[in-house]
C-alpha cells in the first residue's frame, strides 16, 4: 500500500506536468528571516493629478515568465477592461542580465512600479510586481515560510500601501507555492494575514494566485481568509488557468472593508497560461458629483514623458 507521502509525491509530478513547470530537485523548508535577498527595484514614471476617484480597478495577473511581453503589454493598452486597471499585481515576473520586465511594464504604460524577486532560475530573478497609477508607499518585503533549494531565494509576498490622499489600501501580491501540501500553502497565507492584520489601514486586499490545486486547496484558504475577515470578490466557479483542455481555479482577489462594484475574469486574454482576473472597489470617504463609471482608460497609452 502507497503511503499518504507517496501518493502526494505522484500527485505533484501530475500536476507538475499538467501546470507546465519543472518538477523541482529535492527540497528543504525555509523559514522567515533568511537574509539571502535579491534586490528590490522600483520606479516612479506615472504623473499623477492628485484628483481622487470614485472606484478604483485592481487586476492580478501571472504573466507566465513574460514570454509574450509584448503581448500583455498590448493587452493592458487596449483591451476594454484590463486598459481600465489602476494597479496592476503580476506574478512570474522575470528580471535578467537584459533588464526587468516589471520597468519595461511600468516604463511604457506610465506608472510607477516595485518589483522583488522571490525565485532564482538560471540567471533570471522570477517575482512579484506592483504597477500603478497612483504613489505607493511602506514597501513590506514579507519572507514567507516554504521549500526551496539550498541556492534559491527566499519565497516572498509584496505588501504595499496606494496612497491616495483622502485615504490609503493596503494591497498584497501572493504567490502562494504550487506542489506543496496544503498544510504549508496556509502557513505562507498566514505570514501575509500577520502583517495585513497589523496595518493601520482597515481597507485591505490580497491579491494573486494562490495556487489553489485542488479543492482541498481552496476550502482550506477561503476558511482561513474569511475568519480573518476578507471576502472573495470573484465566485469559485470562475476559472483562471488552461492548459491544454484542463481548467482551474488558480487566481484570487480577496478584499476587506471595502465594497466590491465589479469582478470579472477576462478569459480571451492568452498572453499567459493564466487568465487576468479583475474587481472595481469604491473608495471611502471619497466625496465626488457623481461616481467615475466610465473611465477614458487608465493604462491605454503612456504617461506624458514616458518611455515609449
Amino acid at each position: 500500500m502507497r503511503t499518504r507521502a507517496g501518493r502526494w509525491i505522484a500527485a505533484s509530478i501530475v500536476l507538475a506536468l499538467l501546470l507546465g513547470r519543472d518538477f523541482p530537485a529535492p527540497l528543504q523548508e525555509q523559514r522567515a528571516g533568511s537574509s539571502s535577498f535579491g534586490l528590490e527595484e522600483r520606479g516612479r514614471f506615472s504623473h499623477w493629478s492628485g484628483e481622487v476617484p470614485a472606484t478604483i480597478r485592481i487586476v492580478s495577473y501571472n504573466v507566465y515568465l513574460g514570454r509574450k511581453l509584448e503581448q500583455i503589454l498590448m493587452l493592458f493598452r487596449t483591451h476594454p477592461e484590463l486598459s481600465r486597471a489602476d494597479v496592476l499585481a503580476l506574478q512570474e515576473v522575470v528580471r535578467d542580465r537584459r533588464g526587468s520586465h516589471a520597468r519595461v511594464l511600468a516604463e511604457r504604460l506610465g506608472v510607477d512600479y516595485v518589483y522583488l524577486p522571490g525565485k532564482r532560475k538560471g540567471d533570471r530573478e522570477i517575482g512579484l510586481a506592483l504597477l500603478s497609477r497612483y504613489p505607493l508607499r511602506d514597501i513590506e518585503r514579507i519572507v514567507i515560510p516554504q521549500e526551496r533549494r539550498p541556492d534559491d531565494l527566499p519565497r516572498v509576498a509584496l505588501g504595499a500601501t496606494l496612497d491616495l490622499s483622502t485615504t490609503s489600501i493596503r494591497i498584497y501580491n501572493v504567490h502562494i507555492q504550487a506542489l506543496v501540501p496544503v498544510e504549508l500553502k496556509v502557513r505562507q497565507m498566514e505570514a501575509v494575514l500577520q502583517s495585513a492584520l497589523r496595518q493601520a489601514t482597515p481597507y485591505r486586499l490580497i491579491v494573486g494566485d494562490f495556487n489553489t490545486l485542488t479543492r482541498g486547496d481552496r476550502r482550506a484558504l477561503d476558511r482561513r481568509l474569511r475568519e480573518a475577515g476578507f471576502s472573495p470578490a470573484l465566485p469559485g466557479s470562475a476559472w483562471t488557468y488552461q492548459r491544454f483542455l484542463i481548467r482551474m481555479t488558480l487566481d484570487w482577489i480577496y478584499v476587506q472593508n471595502l465594497r466590491i462594484v465589479g469582478h470579472g475574469v477576462v478569459h480571451e486574454a492568452t498572453a499567459s497560461d493564466h487568465r487576468p482576473i479583475w474587481v472595481d472597489v469604491a473608495l471611502p470617504f471619497v466625496e465626488r458629483a457623481g461616481a467615475r463609471e466610465e473611465r477614458s482608460g487608465a493604462l491605454a497609452s503612456p504617461a506624458p514623458g514616458a518611455v515609449k
